[in-house]
Order: structure tokens, then C-alpha cells, then sequence
């Protein structure tokens, strides 16, 4: 039968998504059925320079596959680890799996190394001894341990009813995971946030995050500035108790000396800072009725000091140029379904933000930001439909 299997790689078409998809869920010990954009999101995420996906087909149907990929353990080094070999139901024992790990093992001397790991459940003695036949000796018995750390975002995986999105308890019980797959380089932002901050602040001077939510840049803050005396405001009961826990952690742990305020405040109504050498806004002026931002950025720009900073970042609209508009629109529609959003979950969580969100241009936000009185502009951060701006306060 072997001269019938053709042995290839991974071709990231959705046929070849489909049929992994279909192979995976033949397992009877799955907890649930894995779905396939689970699937599809590991596979994007795969680094195909240290990882390689061979595919067994017979007839042009795909009847196996096996996943290798790079690790790195201290003191050990660098090593290939064979993560998963799945073999179609209807074609075990039959050679199948044997073609595909020497595959494998071609991959892994191509790409220079020299040791192949593997990990199989103690129970599964059958495939104990197909491993041994192949060369592979037993070296250690090791229990798995797993820590939910947090919720993963499914508020829109099955069909609902429409409704305004809301930053709500389920909200955020789920803001890490969501904010993490749906804003591009967003740890990466707020390092760089951090960074800009740290660069303007002033010792004994005041710094605003309007529109905390649950602290995710708050922490950071604290953590990067350690005399800071921080302001974060949000108007969410749900998130601000999220952001009060993790900062009362900080608070507890003595790891900074400096001050820490919380506030809820809809920042649709007039409010005023003091003393202050820098504030953020950080993904919150776009859910700001837009009659209301220009007094906003105005308020942040009087309770600024000379040569103090905002640090503005936005969703951000191309209203100018539709063709522009679109092409920003299919990126990130695209980055949302690489990590892992189905098509159902992106058109009900945008028709939820529809009137909720409501993204200005470029333009339009620069314009903001000069009539407020804002003497330095410039763009720190672009992707497609997200821009960070940097605005300073003449002296």
C-alpha cells in the first residue's frame, strides 16, 4: 500500500485546514470538538522556519498528517519535537505513519538536528512500540499540569441576537484574550506607550490613563515608573474592578512607592486633570460620542504642563479613499481570522460595535489635536487601520 501514499508538505489551502479538522476530531478522548479555526490559527501562528506539517494523501484524499517543530530547552539546547502524528481511522497500521515520521526525521536533518523528541500518553502501548521499532528509546515519564490563566474570547462563536457591544462582566472576564487577538503588536504597544511615557514623565507630577479598562497599561506603568503617581479612569464597574484587583496587587507587593488612583467617570462628561506631565488614551476616544472628543483632547491639553505629553492611539477610518478603506478593512479582517475568529464571530462582534465604535481619520484626529493647541505631532504607531500618535504641549 505504500507505493500508493504520497508524502507532502502543507500547503495552507482550506482543503488541507478541512481535512487536519476532520482527522483531529476522530479522536474520542477530545473534551470537545476542536474547531477548525482553532486549527487554522496554530497553523498561521506556526513559525515555518523552525516547524514543518507533512501531509499523508492516497488518491488525492488526505488520510494522515505530522507536525515537527523546534524547541529549546536550557541546558539541553536546540531540539526537534514531533508534536502530533494522526493517522486517518480507516488506514491504521498500515505503513502509514511510519512514512510520515521518516519525513519528519528528513526535516530534522535537513535543518541540522540531531535529536527528535517525543511525547505519548502512558496508556497508548501500541504506539509506545511502533516508536521503539523506529529507533526511539523511552528517557523519562512526566505528568502534565495546566493553569487556566485567562478566559478565552467566545462571546460571539454562536448566533445571537444583535446588540450594542457593552463593557460588560462577560466583557471582561475575556478583554485579555480578546484585546490580544484583536489589536495588532498590542504588547508591543504598550511597551512602546510605556517607553513614551517614561520619556515625558516628571517626578511629582500627575499621569492619566483615561480609559483604563482592566489595567492591562496600567500595570505596565507602574511597573516602569516607580515614583509614578497614576490617575486611571473608566467608567466600566466590570473592568474597573478588574483594574482595582491588579493594581491593589501591585500595591500589596511594595514594588513601588508611587500613587495610585482609580476613578469612574464617563468621559463623555467635562473632566479635568492636574498637574499632569503625560496622559494616555489608549483605544477609547473611538467609543467617545464624537460631538464630545474635541473638549476631551481639550481638557488634556489644559491640564497638561509645558512640554507634556499625550499619547493617543486609535482605530482609525480612511474615509477619504475607499479603496484605501477597503484594503485596510480585508487586512484586518484577515489578522482577526489568523487568530483564530471565525467569520460568524467577526461579523456579529462588528455589527455589535456599529454606532458603539466610531473611528475618525487620520486627518480628523491630527485636527483634534492641533486645535486643542498641540505644538509637536507626530505618528509612533501604524497598522493599516490603527494609528498612535505622540502630541506635546508647547512651553
Amino acid at each position: 500500500m505504500n507505493s500508493e501514499i504520497k508524502i507532502r508538505k502543507f500547503n495552507h489551502s482550506e482543503t488541507d485546514a478541512a481535512a487536519l479538522h476532520s482527522l483531529i476530531n476522530q479522536f474520542d478522548d477530545l473534551p470537545h470538538t476542536i474547531p477548525v479555526h482553532d486549527i487554522t490559527t496554530v497553523i498561521y501562528n506556526l513559525d515555518f522556519r523552525k516547524s514543518g506539517i507533512f501531509i499523508a494523501e492516497k488518491d488525492k484524499i488526505i488520510i494522515g498528517f505530522a507536525v515537527i517543530t523546534e524547541v529549546l530547552f536550557l541546558g539541553m539546547g536546540r531540539m526537534a519535537e514531533l508534536q502530533s502524528i494522526l493517522i486517518d481511522k480507516n488506514y491504521r497500521k498500515c505503513g502509514i505513519g511510519r512514512l510520515l515520521l521518516r519525513q519528519c526525521e528528513k526535516w530534522c536533518i535537513e535543518y541540522c538536528y540531531s535529536e527528535v523528541i517525543l511525547s505519548s500518553r502512558v496508556q497508548l502501548e501500541g504506539a509506545h512500540q511502533f516508536y521503539e521499532k523506529l529507533g526511539y528509546r523511552k528517557f523519562k515519564q512526566s505528568y502534565y499540569f495546566q493553569k487556566t490563566l485567562f478566559v478565552k474570547d467566545t462571546l460571539y462563536a454562536e448566533k445571537c441576537p444583535p446588540q450594542p457591544f457593552v463593557f460588560n462582566v462577560d466583557v471582561t472576564r475575556s478583554f485579555c484574550d480578546m484585546i490580544a487577538r484583536s489589536i495588532p503588536h498590542y504588547y508591543d504597544l504598550l511597551d512602546m506607550i510605556c517607553s513614551a511615557v517614561k520619556h515625558f514623565y516628571v517626578s511629582g507630577t500627575g499621569c492619566y490613563e483615561l480609559g483604563c479598562s482592566n489595567g492591562n497599561l496600567s500595570e505596565r506603568l507602574v511597573h516602569s515608573i516607580s515614583d509614578i503617581h497614576l490617575t486611571a479612569v473608566d467608567n466600566s464597574d466590570a473592568m474597573l474592578s478588574a483594574c482595582r484587583q491588579r493594581l491593589n496587587t501591585v500595591r500589596s507587593s511594595g514594588s513601588t512607592p508611587g500613587q495610585i488612583n482609580i476613578l469612574n467617570h464617563d468621559l463623555n462628561l467635562p473632566f479635568k486633570m492636574h498637574n499632569a506631565s503625560t496622559a494616555v488614551i489608549l483605544l477609547t476616544l473611538q467609543f467617545i460620542k464624537p460631538e464630545n472628543r474635541a473638549a476631551l483632547i481639550r481638557s488634556v491639553y489644559n491640564g497638561l504642563r509645558d512640554n507634556g505629553a499625550l499619547i493617543l492611539v486609535e482605530k482609525v477610518s480612511s474615509k477619504e479613499d475607499e479603496s484605501i478603506e477597503s484594503l485596510y478593512n480585508a487586512g484586518y479582517r484577515h489578522y482577526k481570522r489568523s487568530n483564530g475568529y471565525s467569520e460568524l464571530e467577526i461579523d456579529q462582534k462588528n455589527c455589535a460595535l456599529d454606532q458603539v465604535l466610531i473611528p475618525f481619520s487620520d486627518a480628523e484626529n491630527i485636527s483634534l489635536l492641533k486645535q486643542a493647541g498641540f505644538r509637536t505631532i507626530t505618528t509612533f504607531y501604524k497598522w493599516f487601520n490603527f494609528s498612535g500618535y505622540i502630541a506635546v504641549k508647547g512651553g
